[in-house]
Parts: C-alpha cells; structure tokens; sequence
C-alpha cells in the first residue's frame, strides 16, 4: 500500500509539471498499459479510482444494509405528471403549508409524490398516508406493528402514532384516553401535546378528570393551557375570574331592535393602543364560560348576542370560541359568520379546525359568493375535498370573475395596478379547489383572457387538469 501511495505521488507529480506519468510508474502497470491506445488517459483513470477504493477508510464495525424506502398505500404520481410536478415545484416557491395542501389534493386524487421528485422533511400535517416515510430508516420491521396498544406504542413512530391515535380515538374513544392516560405522561412535551390534543374528537365529561389533572399538575404550561381550553368546551369555568371581569369591563350590554327588542354584546371604543393589546391579551386567556359568566349571560347567549362591526375585536372573539368554545356554540357562530352580511367570512378561519369536513363543504358556496379579491375562506371551507369544486360554481364566483377580468386588463396593457403574486395565489387556490373538468374550463377561460399556456401561474391548474381521479384512502 505504501508502495502504491508513492507510485501515486510521483506519477501525480510528473502531471503536475506537465511530464509524463508512464515513466515513473511500476513496471507491471507499464506492461499492462502498453498494450492500451492511451496510456496516459488509461492511467489518470487508475490514479483516480485508486483514491475512491484502494485507500477508503475500514468501517469501524459490521456493515448493515440501509433499509429501503417502504411503499406507500398510494401510487406514485404517474409519469406524465410527475413532468408537471417537478416543474410546479422548480418554478414556484412554495411556503411548507402549500406543500402540504398539494399533497393532500394529490392524495385525495389518489397519488402520492414520487421521492425522488420531492421528500418531505415534516410529516405532522401530511396525509396519513405519508407516515411510513416519517424516520422510515429507524424503524425495526421485525416490530412493526398494525393496530396501536400500551404494547405496541413504543413500535409507532410519532408522526404514524398521531395518525393511529386520531383514528382509535374517532372508533373507541375511551380506548384512546386510556392510553393516553397510560403513555403520554412519558413522553416530551411537544408529543404529549399532539396526544392530548388527539382527545378534542369526540371529547366528552368522561375526559374530564383526565384533563384537569393535566390542568393543575402537568409539566408543560401548553399542555396545561390546552387541558383547560378542552375542559373549558365542557363548560367549565377555570380560573380566571379576575381577567374574565376584566375583559367583560371592554364590552357593553345593549339592546337592539324596535319590537322585538334583543340584547347585544358590544366592543366599547378604547383609546390607546395598550387597551388594545391587553384586550387581546384577555381574548387568548379567557374561555368562552368564564367571559360570558362575567357578562352575566349564558355561553350560548354570549355568541348569538356578539354585535359584529370591529373587525379586530371580531377575529379575538373567533379564535376565543374556536378555542373554548362548545360544539352548539361553534355551530351558532358559523351560520351566523356565514348569513350576516357584517360578519367577515375570514372570521371564518379559527372555527375550520372545529367543523366536521362535511360541515365545511356545506357553508362553502356561501363562503364563495362573498368573496371578492381573496379564496382565503374558500380554501379552509374545501379543506378536505379539494379537488371536488364543479366548474358551473367556480365560473359564476365573484373572486374568478375579478381575477379574469385583471389577466383581460393586462392583456391589454392598462393593468398598471394589478398584482402577480397575488394572482398566482389565487390561481393556485383555484387549482387545489376545481375539479378536473372545471380546471380544464378554467384553463381556457384564462387563455381566453390573455394569459400564455406556458405561464407558469396556471401550471397547478394543469397539473389539476391532467391528474385523472385514481383510487384515494
């Protein structure tokens, strides 16, 4: 080996100064490249390989095969449009939560994304489909396990152990809190959270002692603050009496309505810009029960009696329901938010993580005829059945209607004003939303307006267009 090093050094030596290497070589290799028609090209491909394997370093122990990439229960994308995918993903600059919109519109299209187009390096909010892939290299097969258990939870990897929770919880709810109760103690604070969290489906009293454990004694101050917003959608008051008058002291009782005289909640105006914070502040502290306690009302009165017209104060009043608020009280603020015209659908948002998929789907041709320059609320209401929106629907939209009419401006040149990011948005909003068919009408009507097929800013909605339906979870 030392020989060879040598050999290597004064061959590399002679290149160096622009000689000959052959010449300095052993006399075996000299022999063995005489008969080469270049000898010199033939030995700067041994000097080269000699470097990669002849002088690797010895392992420092036994060698183990690298585990394969395990197969998903969906099929990779087919060939042609995995072409549209990667060029989707070289052209745009996609935030993580877009990524993981258009995975979950491939999976519900029954494709998953082909690895070596695109590996995810988060799995929490990824179809469930996706799991297996999570640490995959670290998993033991030998213990892989189906069915999740006090003794076959150590065998889950977290992102594959969230998913079989959420789906134990949904079948056998008690099932869930038991082991939850038995194992989440154990683990860090930022899985112990993602399980308790697990118990907002199909929550009930007999989570409750569970949850005031966690409330009082555990470790985490979000776990605890997550145990109280759950108890708190049970009907519990925490405590919070001091703050809760506190926030009351920002609103107003009054009545409206000439004859049938109706009691409303208002915002009274403040001042200062510290009033305001610290009414934000109370907002994200205190629940639903302990603000309407101090109002002197039931929680279900509080939310059908809330006076809407302060857009800021509206929003706090949102995110404080969607996060202590009971299930009737979820119900009667989203079909309020939905048929009052004072109501912004964007207050919309907080509540979507609490409503049923179907429940969603439902408000959203309302959601759709309000909007006007944003799919925002139109995206969070088809979370769940992207891909499913009928072309006759999305045509007749007001937003679909602004949005071609600002491509026929530019087109014609007067559309000084118009803003592309915000359009490409809005077309990749449109793009997860259409149906097949309705991305392909879609499609026409904007070349129609003036766009080039080869815009970037409509490839989600061709990458829609040419995805025919394969067979979802």
């Amino acid at each position: 080996m030392t020989d060879l090093l040598q050999s290597l050094s004064k061959i590399k030596g002679r290149w160096m100064v622009g000689g000959s290497g052959i010449d300095v070589v052993p006399a075996e290799i000299r022999a063995s490249l005489a008969a080469v028609e270049q000898p010199e090209l033939a030995l700067l491909a041994i000097a080269s390989q000699a470097d990669q394997v002849a002088f690797r370093a010895a392992p420092a122990g036994a060698l183990a095969p690298f585990p394969s990439l395990p197969k998903l229960d969906l099929p990779p994308l087919p060939d042609a449009c995995r072409v549209l995918f990667r060029r989707f993903f070289t052209l745009h600059k996609l935030s993580d939560a877009q990524k993981s919109q258009l995975l979950h519109f491939m999976a519900l299209r029954g494709f998953t994304t082909h690895p070596a187009d695109f590996m995810p390096d988060r799995f929490d909010d990824l179809p469930a489909c996706y799991a297996p892939w999570d640490n995959w290299h670290e998993r033991d097969r030998e213990l892989a396990a189906d069915t999740l258990s006090e003794q076959t939870w150590d065998d889950f990897l977290p992102a594959e152990r969230g998913h079989a929770l959420a789906a134990l919880r949904l079948k056998a709810p008690k099932d869930a809190l038991q082991l939850v109760e038995a194992k989440a103690d154990s683990l860090p604070a930022d899985q112990r959270l993602k399980c308790v969290a697990a118990l907002a489906a199909g929550l009930s009293k007999s989570d409750s002692t569970y949850l005031e454990k966690l409330y009082h004694k555990d470790r985490s101050s979000k776990v605890q603050a997550l145990a109280g917003a759950l108890l708190a959608r049970l009907g519990g008051i925490l405590d919070e009496t001091e703050n809760a008058a506190e926030l009351a002291d920002f609103h107003e009782l009054a009545k409206k309505g000439l004859i049938n005289r109706k009691t409303i909640v208002k915002v009274r105006k403040l001042k200062t810009g510290a009033q305001q914070a610290r009414r934000t502040e109370l907002f994200e502290t205190v629940s639903v029960p302990g603000f309407a306690a101090a109002l002197g009302l039931t929680a279900e009165t509080l939310v059908s009696s809330w006076n809407f017209g302060n857009d800021r104060a509206d929003y706090e009043f949102s995110c404080q329901v969607a996060r202590t608020g009971s299930e009737a009280a979820i119900n009667v603020l989203t079909d309020r938010i939905v048929s009052e015209v004072s109501a912004r659908a964007g207050l919309l948002q907080p509540l979507l993580d609490r409503l049923p998929v179907a429940d969603r789907w439902r408000h959203l041709p309302e959601i759709l005829r309000q909007a006007t320059d944003s799919l925002d609320g139109v995206l969070f209401c088809a979370e769940g059945n992207f891909g499913c929106l009928d072309g006759e629907t999305l045509v007749a939209a007001p937003a679909v209607k602004t949005l071609l009419k600002s491509v026929k401006s530019e087109a014609n040149d007067d559309g000084k004003s118009v803003d592309p990011t915000g359009r490409q948005h809005m077309l990749f909003q449109l793009g997860l939303i259409a149906d097949q068919h309705a991305a392909q009408i879609l499609i026409q009507l904007f070349l129609e307006a003036g766009k080039s097929r080869t815009d970037a800013s409509l490839l989600m909605l061709q990458f829609n267009a040419a995805l025919t339906p394969g067979d979802p979870l």
